[in-house]
């Protein structure tokens, strides 16, 4: 019931849309219209107004012919940088951009993947129970949209989240947490800035004591010294772990780590400390996940779990109590010039949706 020219050709018009990070509101008007044609009732929050974006988060509302647990499928609005002037070309039944801008598949191709299935469920008048839809805005960036999204204004307690990579039938059942830490490195007498190439040279050694200390095995780190005026300079610290605990450690282990290099150049270290996502996990044997697995075999697609280190609106929703896996819509190379996407699976993640909303019809309430 899919019908590939279509799912393409909305793909299509969608990356060639604008909507940078904290510049969505074109794109996000467009959808409202969609949403609304297809029986949605759409809200928009109040998150653009935190964040500084020209509009808000979608959170959209369909009622179910059937007596159903309601489950949400969340996307992003915004693209990567550089997403302006997106020209998409297709070779081969692979979708590229020209190699000028990203692609924009992340996350464009789970949103068109979402309004092909549920306009086959209008066309077709097949049976669904109650289905919310969150589009969030600033998700590059810290997953901020989802961060901020108005939570009381959504009913379901699963989530299914249309943003991963891989093919069709990838689950991210876990995610790692993840900690940000600004240093902001200083002279003994303040009214002196260290230089760049002191800092460069504060950073190496912390970075190389990092490289040897076998502490660091359950996290990841990267460390970033960021220019700005003389006296801005500084250096951007992220850890990221499956376990929270072991984050946090990590952070602050290099915290205390360029405090003791930097008191050897006659230096102080101030910091900033900030919580980009936590982790989170559900178990292989879910309901929810078993219910992505009886999908997939429905359809002939191989279902298997997976754990990432980066972050999306999954973590986010599993902080405010919402169950959430992240599922492979078949972006490829995301955040680069070479960002492609196959026809194929764009087709199978609309194929995807369709049986997920079958699969929770035939499910009864109490599984989930």
């Amino acid at each position: 019931m899919i019908r590939k020219d279509r799912v393409v050709s909305t793909f299509l018009e969608y990356v060639q849309i604008d909507s940078p990070t904290q510049a969505e509101a074109t794109f996000a008007a467009v959808m409202t219209k969609e949403l609304e044609a297809l029986g949605f009732q759409v809200f928009i929050d109040d998150a653009g107004e935190a964040l500084g974006s020209k509009t808000g988060n979608i959170i959209a509302k369909l009622k179910g012919s059937h007596i159903t647990q309601p489950i949400l499928f969340g996307c992003h609005l915004d693209t990567a940088s550089p997403g302006i002037g997106i020209k998409p070309t297709i070779v081969d039944d692979i979708i590229y951009s020209d190699q000028t801008t990203v692609l924009g598949a992340d996350n464009k191709a789970g949103i068109a993947a979402l309004i092909e299935a549920l306009q086959v469920i209008k066309e077709h008048n097949l049976p669904h129970g109650p289905i919310e839809v969150v589009l969030s805005i600033f998700h590059e960036g810290g997953q901020k949209g989802a961060k901020h999204l108005n939570y009381e204004l959504l009913d379901s307690k699963i989530a299914y989240v249309l943003d991963g990579g891989g093919d069709p039938g990838r689950i991210v059942t876990s995610g790692h947490a993840k900690y940000q830490m600004q240093l902001y490195i200083s002279h003994m007498n303040e009214l002196c800035a260290p230089s760049l190439k002191t800092l460069r040279q504060i950073t190496s050694k912390v970075v190389d004591a990092m490289h040897k200390d076998k502490n660091y095995a359950t996290s990841t780190a990267s460390v970033a010294v960021i220019c700005g005026a003389s006296d801005k300079h500084v250096i951007q610290v992220e850890s990221a772990s499956l376990s929270a605990e072991s984050a946090l450690e990590a952070i602050c282990k290099i915290r205390s780590s360029f405090e003791d290099v930097a008191s050897g150049y006659s230096a102080t270290v101030t910091s900033k400390l900030s919580e980009v996502h936590q982790t989170f996990s559900v178990s292989r044997h879910d309901p929810m996940v078993k219910c992505l697995f009886s999908a997939c075999s429905s359809l002939g697609l191989e279902a298997y779990t997976a754990q990432s280190i980066d972050g999306s609106d999954a973590n986010h929703y599993h902080s405010n109590g919402i169950k959430a896996v992240n599922l492979g819509i078949g972006e490829r190379k995301p955040h680069t010039l070479h960002e492609h996407l196959h026809i194929k699976d764009l087709v199978n993640a609309s194929r995807l949706i369709l049986a997920l909303v079958d699969e929770h019809v035939k499910t009864p309430m109490v599984d989930l």
